[in-house]
C-alpha cells in the first residue's frame, strides 16, 4: 500500500489529526486488526439493527467469535488516545456521530484505557448491535478528564433505555432538570451525588457538606421537578434526567484544539 500525502504551504494546526487518522485506518486494514477477511464488513453487520440472524452468525464466524460467548463493544472517537489497546477485531464505523472506532473485546477483558472511551454491555453475537449502543451512550458520557471511560454497566439498565431513546424527543425530566441547574449552581454535583451514593448521608459526605443542607436542597430539587428524587422510582426518575442532561450536552465528540493534539 501506498500513501502520499503532500502540501506546498507552511504545516497547518490540524496536519497532526490527519496524519493520526490515516495511521488508524492504515493499521486496522492492513495492521493486527486485519484478518484473511474483509473486518470492516462483518464488525459492520453485528453493529448493525437490522442484520438477520444468519447474517451475524456468518459474521461472527469470520471474524473468530464465538456465538456461545458474550462480548463487548468498545467505542471511541479517532483522536482518542489508547492505553494498552485490545488486539481484536476493530473497524471504523459511521455514525451520525462521525466515524467511530469500534472494537470487539470479550465479557471479561484485560485491562485497557480510552480516553475518551465508552465500553458497551455484555452480548452474544446476537446483540453486538444493542452493545455498539450502549457504548455510544457510554462514550457520550465521558467527561474527561476527571471521566475519560465509561462502562455501560455502572449505569445498570439506565443506558439501555438511553440507548434506544429518541435525541430529538422532548424530555421532560431532563428540561425541568435544566432549568433547575440554571436557577441552582449547586444543582447538577447534588444530583450527581444523590444517583451515585446509596443514601442522603452519603451523598452528604461525597458533596462535604451536613446533612440538613443536603436535605434542603432534595427539598428545592423536588419542587423545581415535580417529584420527590428519594423516593421510590424518583430516584430512576432523578438518574434518567441527570444522564438526558448529560447527553444533551456532550461534547465528547468535537475534536480537541489543535494545540492540545501537537502539543
Amino acid at each position: 500500500m501506498l500513501v502520499w500525502l503532500e502540501r506546498d504551504e507552511a504545516p497547518l494546526a490540524n496536519n497532526a489529526i490527519i496524519l493520526e487518522r490515516l495511521a488508524l485506518a492504515v493499521r486496522i486494514r492492513h495492521g493486527r486488526g486485519q484478518r484473511e477477511i474483509d473486518n470492516r464488513r462483518h464488525l459492520g453487520v453485528l453493529t448493525e439493527r437490522t442484520s438477520s440472524v444468519e447474517e451475524r452468525l456468518d459474521a461472527a464466524g469470520a471474524l473468530g467469535l464465538v456465538a456461545a460467548r458474550r462480548y463487548r463493544i468498545v467505542a471511541a472517537p479517532l483522536f482518542a488516545v489508547w492505553e494498552g489497546r485490545p488486539c481484536w477485531p476493530e473497524d471504523v464505523i459511521g455514525t451520525r456521530f462521525g466515524p467511530i472506532h469500534v472494537v470487539v473485546v470479550p465479557e471479561i477483558f484485560e485491562p485497557f484505557r480510552a480516553a475518551p472511551g465508552g465500553i458497551g454491555i455484555a452480548a452474544s453475537v446476537h446483540g453486538l448491535d444493542r452493545s455498539f449502543r450502549s457504548a455510544l451512550v457510554a462514550l457520550r458520557l465521558c467527561v474527561p478528564p476527571r471521566e475519560p471511560m465509561v462502562v455501560a454497566d455502572d449505569y445498570g439498565g439506565l443506558i439501555e433505555l438511553l440507548a434506544d431513546a429518541d435525541d430529538d424527543a422532548q424530555h421532560d425530566y431532563a428540561d425541568s432538570l435544566t432549568l433547575v441547574a440554571q436557577q441552582h449552581p449547586w444543582a447538577l454535583e447534588t444530583v450527581e451525588a444523590l444517583v451515585t451514593t446509596q443514601s442522603v448521608r452519603e451523598a452528604a459526605r461525597e458533596l462535604d457538606i451536613h446533612h440538613s443542607t443536603l436535605q434542603a436542597r432534595c427539598d428545592t430539587l423536588r419542587t423545581g421537578l415535580g417529584f420527590d428524587p428519594l423516593q421510590g422510582f424518583g430516584r430512576t426518575r432523578l438518574g434518567t434526567a441527570f444522564l438526558m442532561h448529560r447527553l444533551s450536552r456532550s461534547t465528547v465528540l468535537d475534536l480537541p484544539a489543535p494545540a492540545a493534539m501537537t502539543g
